[in-house]
Parts: structure tokens; sequence; C-alpha cells
């Protein structure tokens, strides 16, 4: 892949994480005018802003239309996501319960160390055109059943 395609996907990318980032900011600023707990309020803004995510950057940031793909892309996001929701959860308590950093200060370093390994998982590895890990185990099991059962 060019250099030129990286770039544009990342610019692609940079658009959705802004659109999901408005959404996961005023999900997040709402809930804790509410007194929702900050931690709670990260958990709930993450989810909106994940769901967005995932749907804008298929379809647009890393054009992912083959629908034959969108299970393995699905499982691949939900993976990355689970991991990214529990570090943007762990970076936001160690940001302001460890090193009492402020809640909202807090939030954009950790949304920011989210946002670039969430790039670099998604271009490598989530919307990427290999095929998926269950795909390759069933393919080996099946070429070792052959081998044998002759």
């Amino acid at each position: 892949m060019s250099l030129f395609n990286i770039i544009t996907k990342f610019i692609k990318y940079c658009s959705v994480a802004l659109g999901s980032a408005i959404t996961d900011w005023l999900v997040f600023i709402a809930l804790t005018f509410l007194g929702v707990p900050y931690i709670h309020c990260q958990a709930t803004s993450r989810f909106v802003g994940g769901v967005f995510s995932f749907i804008v950057n298929r379809y647009w940031s890393f054009s992912a239309k083959n629908g034959r793909h969108i299970t393995v892309q699905g499982r691949r996001f939900t993976l990355l996501y689970f991991f990214s929701y529990a570090l943007s959860l762990g970076l936001l308590y160690f940001f302001v319960d460890i090193i009492h950093m402020p809640v909202y200060i807090s939030k954009l370093a950790a949304d920011t160390i989210c946002f670039i390994v969430n790039f670099v998982v998604m271009h490598n590895y989530v919307y990427h055109q290999r095929q998926g890990l269950l795909w390759i185990t069933s393919n080996v099991i099946n070429s070792i059943m052959r081998r044998y059962t002759k």
C-alpha cells in the first residue's frame, strides 16, 4: 500500500474520529453534568463513540464495503474495542486517581493515546483484507484431516 493511500485513510480516520469524539464528549459532559460518576460517564461515552466509529470507518475511512468480511471485521473491531475500552478506562483512572490530573485533561490524554493505538490496529488488523483467524484455522484443520483420512 502506498504512502498516499495510508495518508488518505488517516485523514478520513481523523475526520471520523472527530465526529466520534464530539459524540463521546457530548455524552460524557452531559452525564457528568447530571452527577454520574466519571468512570461511568467514560464507559457510556466510549460505547456510543465506538458504535459511531465502527459504522463510519468501515464504509468510509477504510472502504471495507465487501459484505463477506463484515463478520471478520466485526470480531476484529470488537476485540480492538474491548482492548481500547479497557485502556481508556485504565488510563482515565490512572490520570485522575493516581497522578491527580483534572478529569477533563485526563480524558483528553486517555482519548489521544487510544486514538493513536486504534488507527494503527484498524489499519493493520481490523479492516485489513487478509482472511480471519477462524478461516485460517478451519483450512489448516481441513488440510490435516484430508491428509490423514486418505
